[in-house]
């Protein structure tokens, strides 16, 4: 059985990989208008078919139509109720698009609509592969970045155990911040999450460890800026 999102992710498919495959595949889907996504709709579905101006012109308008019905959808989360909703709202466009083309360019339409449908599964999976791995890499990194901290500070069991009581709870907290999504608000928090932290572990460190805990620390946020620079540059 498909889980609520690989459906939703589906029905996302019709409304945007229907001539929405080139450059504008790198825009979020928020930040692409419906009125721009039956522009592409159309003109791939018109070239594919050779529509006439006439069957492009109505079927531009069933794909507005739509492409604004889906993305308002969108907006309501993901939930069963939800999936239904664009499974209902996908069987709907193409009954109407079935009335405007001739029997045999919709059975085209249909086979184009399938084949776009797998190029994104294809493409949705080889992203969730290489998001795995970027995060498993994260991970390894971490846990390396861990060791050697541990190792420098040269802490007792007992701090070891406080600092990990310590960072735990932390984690949590900028879990949930970060969930807030990137906002000047939202780096604020984060930096007074960080100095609160930073307030607790100076209460289990003597004071050159804790020098060095800072220095590890300032170490590590400046090597995290100038990775987020390059991939800007």
């Amino acid at each position: 059985m498909k889980s609520p999102l690989t459906t939703i992710k589906i029905a996302l498919v019709f409304v945007l990989l229907l001539g929405y495959q080139s450059n504008a595949q790198h825009k979020k889907f928020n930040d692409v208008s419906p009125e721009e996504i039956s522009e592409k709709q159309t003109a791939l579905i018109s070239e594919k078919l050779a529509l006439s101006e006439n069957e492009s012109k109505r079927l531009k308008e069933i794909n507005l139509k739509y492409a604004t019905e889906m993305k308002a959808l969108r907006e309501e989360g993901r939930s069963r109720e939800t999936r239904q909703k664009f499974e209902a709202l996908n069987h709907a466009q193409n009954e109407e698009v079935q009335e405007i083309l001739e029997k045999d360019d919709f059975e085209k339409y249909l086979v184009l609509k399938k084949r776009m449908h797998e190029r994104m599964k294809m493409k949705m999976k080889e992203k969730r592969i290489e998001a795995k791995h970027k995060a498993n890499k994260k991970k390894r990194m971490r846990i390396e970045e861990h060791k050697a901290m541990m190792k420098e500070l040269n802490l007792s069991d007992e701090q070891k155990q406080q600092l990990k009581t310590i960072r735990e709870a932390y984690k949590e907290k900028h879990e949930a911040v970060r969930a807030l999504g990137r906002s000047q608000e939202t780096r604020k928090k984060l930096e007074e999450l960080r100095k609160a932290q930073n307030e607790e572990v100076k209460e289990i460190l003597n004071d050159e460890q804790f020098k060095v805990y800072l220095e590890m620390q300032e170490k590590r946020h400046e090597h995290m800026k100038r990775k987020h620079g390059s991939k800007h540059n």
